[in-house]
């Protein structure tokens, strides 16, 4: 409730479209950031980081009462947010390999979507229920914790970097 009404109350309008531009800011960051991790190291190791640095960032906005804190979640949040989109399908690739690569992608991405659009209505009809978004925060939380464990154990081959990262050679090109 005390985000709700600081949100609502509290942040003038052009804070929180600060807040979700900044958002998206960080997400661009934690693209790049993520996906050179990729370069050193197995998706699945790199994307287990990004579901608990996503964990934090709801205990964060579930203990949110400053602007301060709204921020601090803007920034975990967003960077967090910004990794997972390009290492799913990486995870995907490298534990599961190539053949069935569309068919797990395309399944994964369906549950992902189910539930991200359940999440906001489920969220509500706790808050409806108990007064406190704070149930359903938890539920997030385990989720995350659920999805880390799973992308761990997850695929039967040991995880490998998906090439040597010494080996690159950068090349560029202009075109006129």
């Amino acid at each position: 409730m005390r985000l709700l009404l600081l949100l609502i109350w509290v942040i003038p309008a052009a804070q929180a479209a600060a807040a979700i531009s900044f958002t998206g800011g960080m997400g661009a960051i934690g693209k790049i950031t993520f996906g050179r991790l990729c370069d050193k190291l197995s998706p699945r190791y790199v994307i287990i980081p990004c579901f608990l640095l996503q964990l934090i960032s709801i205990t964060i906005l579930k203990h949110t009462t400053t602007m301060t804190m709204v921020w601090l979640f803007v920034i975990v949040f967003g960077f967090s947010m910004g990794g997972f989109a390009p290492l799913q399908p990486l995870a995907v690739s490298n534990l599961f390999g190539k053949a069935n690569f569309a068919m797990i992608l395309g399944f994964s991405n369906l549950v992902i979507n189910c539930l991200g659009t359940m999440g906001p209505p489920f969220a509500g009809f706790i808050y409806d229920t108990t007064d406190s978004y704070h149930t359903a925060f938890n539920i997030f939380t385990i989720t995350y914790i659920i999805a880390a464990i799973l992308v761990y154990f997850a695929g039967g081959k040991k995880p490998q970097p998906l090439r040597n990262p010494d080996t690159i050679k950068i090349t560029t090109s202009v075109l006129f």
